[in-house]
């Protein structure tokens, strides 16, 4: 537990500082479609590969994450931080699904489409508000969950 701790301690620092991850690759996957719009025939060898490495570093760290927070329970004295951060966890997601669902496409133009696959193409970011919150929520949990591991009291 010690060690998976301080590894998603330094992982959560790392993110911290250097941004968003794969954020160059969703910007490829984007232009990839912009491209296609356009009747160019771009490679899809680098696309497909980005979205698999993104698949299964995410589901792996979505394994990882969710193991260490039921074990993370039983050796947490308050509770409620652990509990807060298996809610960090999914709440994203649930954002990310309900704006996909939202912001379905409705039978536009090509020209419409792509307006939009260029404004998603401006906004992805390595830095958001967000990111930085749930970056700083995320290392000061593990800050706390190995000064607990350590015997704080």
């Amino acid at each position: 537990m010690l060690t998976t701790t301080i590894i998603l301690l330094l992982l959560s620092i790392y993110f911290l500082i250097t941004g968003v991850p794969f954020t160059d690759i969703e910007k490829e996957a984007i232009q990839y479609k912009i491209d296609k719009l356009d009747g160019k025939t771009p490679d899809e060898t680098g696309v497909v590969l980005g979205g698999l490495l993104m698949l299964v570093f995410g589901t792996t760290m979505a394994i990882v994450n969710l193991v260490y927070l039921s074990y993370a329970y039983v050796l947490d004295i308050l509770k409620y931080p652990t509990v807060t951060m298996v809610l960090l966890m999914f709440i994203p997601g649930f954002y990310v699904a309900i704006k996909a669902k939202l912001s379905k496409p409705k039978d536009q133009s090509p020209e419409q489409q792509r307006a939009a696959l260029v404004i998603q193409l401006q906004s992805a970011k390595k830095y958001t508000a967000k990111g930085i919150l749930l970056g700083i929520a995320r290392v000061t949990y593990f800050s706390y969950m190995l000064w607990i591991i350590l015997g704080g009291n």
